[in-house]
């Protein structure tokens, strides 16, 4: 009896136990789901502080730890399995069953099991810590750019080692680097005669033999720092010195160079002999290698292993041949200008880095003026003394900036140089420069001497970031000025001693300009006329705001999301207005030119905005203001792109009162407008009703409550231009539009509609109205219909749908959709449609038996 007892035990505990547990899913639903979207939400946050943390690394050139990067894809992929099996649909089909009054069980327990599996999962994840997320990157890389080998080089020495007799030097270097016999190896040579070019294709060549496992470099310059050097040299080995005496930095350098690893040290610019041992660096037969440049012939002449290659000048004809190259143009065949191009050469005595200084200088510039100028200049005496090179020479690399001395130049380009005052003060003597490119500069303040630019055209001084001053009276002195960019640099409008806003008034010609501009109203509303006459401008009004983490993520996410979109409009010659809202009355006038427009407000708390996003409350004040004629009647009459995003208040996104201002736009974009009733208000206009009697247009008919509806509005034929429209989570839209602006939308290409609950129909007829075979949205390509649980059809009347230019329908959850149109329809063979979930069958045979062949017009 025992035994039976105890085996009808076991068979109960193996059959009850897992009926429990099933069951405990169905029991335990709702704890089961909470605790792992508390777990989640804890993950996700971990997740973000390590993502931070990372970004912070890779800043700082450090290399993220493999173990990071993996626990961040586990979580990744957590994350998504999570969002993909607890998504708000399948959540929703859990709470009840087709008939709407009790649970859907077998959701529940498969939600319930899975949220039960997942949860250690998680625990797992958030169970790992990091005391750190990187290590230091990997030391930095010798390189040396390689020889071109047409014209100069990017460092301003030249193709010197493409002739014969550096070619063979090179090859010498490379054998001694080879053999243990000599070191160190010490290239010599006058100053600019290429000694540092040659030596770059030395280390070129070295690394294509693989002749050293390390390279490190350090220019010692005629005051050597030994502390320095050994700074340098580390840096590239990827060695910490963190001692502080000068010896025991030596002490370790030198343990780390006397390794296994061969390393190849370049020591670039030695005027004397350097004690090699006291700063680190063993220089020893087999010891690491030392590759030495100096005009010195006597450095290490002490060290019986030195080996030295002497550097000369170049041969009268592989000097003319350089200075060909470089010049480039008809130098040799010109009679007229060959003569003054061998006496300018003839300055240069035969040093590659003067030869392509100078050759750069005079590229392409082939009017004989011009040569002779440039000689004229390099005759002046020169009174500098400059060690190890020849004053001539000296001179000749001096005027290296030669363009900015030459008259009678008109377009000056030194975008993203450091520019010294004087070189700067300088380029006010070019009277005749007509364009002047400064971007990204240096420059500090804007010198007086530019008011002799009395032909300047235009002049960008845009991301120069450390622009602090700009006079008064200099750039309104600029009276032929068409074009100025100072978008990213100066800031100080209206300072004191600083330049005003309505100094750019006393330029006639001024039709372009882009800067940030003072949020002051008054000073704006004085300057009207100053907007008036801009046609082409980027404009920043804005005041200084600091934006939250969460606001931050938000943008990038906008920015992320909607990048596609941003690149329908890349023109460089569009308008751009960025101001916050209540500054939007100053500057009225630039409204009927903007193309783009970003609005901030201020008390907004989903004040989250990008490129042409307008924030909730401020579309509601634009139209409020249209609507009492408060803007120009051309405003926003070049807007091309509207997008509206979580604005609760309005319920018609385009009122007839702003139809005729917005007949350019190309895309709409609305999403989360809870109050939206009409994307399209239909042209309606109220009558007294003491004039209820009076005739009508023929179009026009007169319903109930004193409204008069025009039927056919396609006599308007509005928004012709549009092209791409999308609605996304607007419950209360029954419809995106009727069927006459439907009819009038003849360049729609792609429609998207989702997410909106009480969504209907797409296309609604008008009240009255009879349906016509009238085609609407002839070049529509792609259609997108998704989760709209109580659309019936595409539209409800008989309308005829010809669309030859269709390549795509996706329509998914819209369980009410038995068909999918009325009328008739018509699709091209070659148009792919995916249906997914939650649509009736149907629907999918009815757009398979749409498509039709192109019928044969070549008869």
């Amino acid at each position: 009896m025992e035994v039976v007892i105890a085996v009808v035990g076991k068979v109960a505990e193996y059959s009850v136990a897992p009926v429990v547990r099933q069951f405990g899913y169905l029991i335990h639903y709702e704890s089961n789901v909470a605790h792992l979207t508390n777990q989640v939400e804890t993950l996700t946050a971990m997740r973000d502080g390590v993502i931070l943390k990372i970004d912070a690394a890779t800043r700082n050139s450090e290399t993220i730890l493999p173990e990071v990067e993996n626990w961040l894809n586990r979580v990744n992929r957590t994350l998504l399995d999570k969002e993909t099996c607890f998504e708000k649909e399948t959540t929703a089909k859990a709470e009840c069953c087709s008939n709407g009054w009790f649970p859907n069980l077998k959701i529940r327990h498969s939600l319930s099991r899975k949220a039960k599996k997942m949860s250690p999962d998680v625990d797992s994840l958030l169970d790992k810590k990091f005391e750190s997320v990187a290590c230091s990157g990997p030391p930095p890389q010798l390189g040396f750019q390689p020889i071109q080998h047409e014209g100069a080089s990017a460092s301003g020495t030249s193709n010197n080692v493409n002739f014969e007799s550096r070619k063979s030097t090179v090859r010498d270097v490379m054998e001694t680097l080879k053999g243990n016999q000599f070191n160190p190896i010490v290239i010599c040579g006058m100053g600019g005669v290429g000694k540092t070019t040659l030596v770059g294709e030395v280390v070129n060549k070295a690394k294509i033999e693989g002749l050293f496992d390390e390279y490190a470099k350090a220019i010692v310059n005629e005051k050597p720092d030994p502390s320095k050097i050994q700074r340098d040299v580390a840096e590239y080995l990827g060695l910490k010195l963190e001692e502080e005496g000068l010896e025991s930095r030596a002490d370790k350098l030198r343990e780390r160079l006397s390794g296994t690893k061969r390393a190849l040290i370049v020591l670039d610019n030695v005027w004397e002999t350097l004690n090699l041992w006291e700063i680190g660096i063993p220089s020893g037969p087999k010891s690491c290698k030392v590759l030495v440049t100096s005009r010195n012939q006597d450095v290490f002449n002490e060290e019986e292993t030195r080996k030295i290659f002497h550097i000369g000048v170049l041969p009268e004809s592989d000097a003319w041949s350089l200075f060909k190259k470089v010049a480039g143009g008809d130098i040799e065949s010109d009679p007229e200008l060959r003569p003054i191009a061998e006496q300018v050469l003839s300055k240069c005595d035969g040093l590659p880095v003067a030869i392509s200084t100078l050759g750069s200088a005079l590229r392409q510039k082939e009017t004989k003026p011009i040569w002779k100028n440039a000689l004229g200049l390099l005759q002046k005496p020169f009174g500098g003394d400059i060690r190890g090179m020849k004053k001539n020479v000296y001179q000749t690399i001096r005027l290296m900036s030669l363009p900015v001395r030459l008259r009678n130049i008109q377009t000056l380009c030194l975008k993203g140089l450091e520019l010294e005052l004087q070189t700067i003060s300088v380029i006010g003597e070019l009277r005749t420069l007509m364009i002047l490119r400064l971007s990204g500069s240096t420059i500090k303040h804007v010198p007086e001497e530019f008011k002799n630019l009395c032909n300047l055209k235009l002049l960008d001084l845009g991301n120069c970031r450390g622009l602090e001053e700009i006079s008064p009276g200099i750039i309104s002195s600029l009276s032929k000025l068409e074009e100025l960019y100072l978008l990213g640099s100066f800031k100080k409008w209206d300072d004191d001693g600083m330049l005003s806003v309505s100094e750019l008034l006393d330029l006639p010609l001024l039709t372009r300009l882009e800067t940030d501009l003072p949020p002051v109203v008054d000073i704006l509303r004085n300057n009207m006329l100053l907007f008036d006459k801009l046609k082409r401008f980027k404009l920043i009004i804005r005041r200084k705001s600091t934006a939250s983490i969460r606001e931050n993520i938000l943008h990038s996410a906008e920015t992320f999301i909607f990048r596609s979109v941003s690149k329908l409009f890349e023109n460089p010659g569009d308008n751009y207005l960025n101001l916050d809202a209540d500054l939007l009355v100053a500057v009225t006038v630039l409204l009927k030119k903007t193309h783009f427009l970003e609005l901030k407000g201020n008390n907004s708390s989903n004040d989250v905005s990008e490129l042409h996003l307008l924030d909730p409350e401020t579309w509601t004040y634009l139209q409020e203001e249209i609507r009492n004629n408060q803007l120009s009647p051309c405003s926003f009459c070049e807007l091309r792109l509207l997008r509206v995003q979580c604005c609760d208040k309005i319920s018609n996104l385009v009122p007839t009162y702003m139809q005729a201002r917005l007949q350019k736009l190309e895309m709409i974009k609305v999403s989360y407008c809870s109050s939206l009733q009409e994307i399209f208000e239909l042209r309606r206009s109220r009558v007294n009703e003491d004039e209820g009697s009076r005739q009508t247009p023929s179009n026009i008919s007169q319903p109930d409550q004193g409204i008069m509806q025009i039927r056919n509005q396609t006599d308007f034929k509005v928004f012709q231009h549009l092209t791409h429209l999308f609605v996304s989570d607007c419950d209360s839209l029954r419809n995106v539009c009727s069927s006459s602006i439907a009819k009038s939308l003849v360049n729609l290409k792609e429609l998207e509609i989702m997410n909106s609950r009480n969504m209907e129909e797409i296309v609604a007829a008008e009240e009255g109205e009879e349906a016509e075979d009238n085609n609407m949205f002839p070049h529509l390509r792609s259609l997108l219909l998704g989760n709209l649980p109580n659309l019936v059809s595409f539209s409800r009347d008989k309308y005829a749908l010809d669309w030859p230019s269709m390549e795509s329908i996706w329509i998914w959850d819209c369980p009410k959709m038995k068909n999918f149109s009325s009328g008739s329809l018509i699709t091209p063979m070659r148009m792919k449609t995916d249906i997914g979930s939650g649509v009736d069958e149907n629907i999918q045979k009815e757009l398979e038996m749409s498509k039709k062949e192109k019928p044969d017009m070549n008869f």
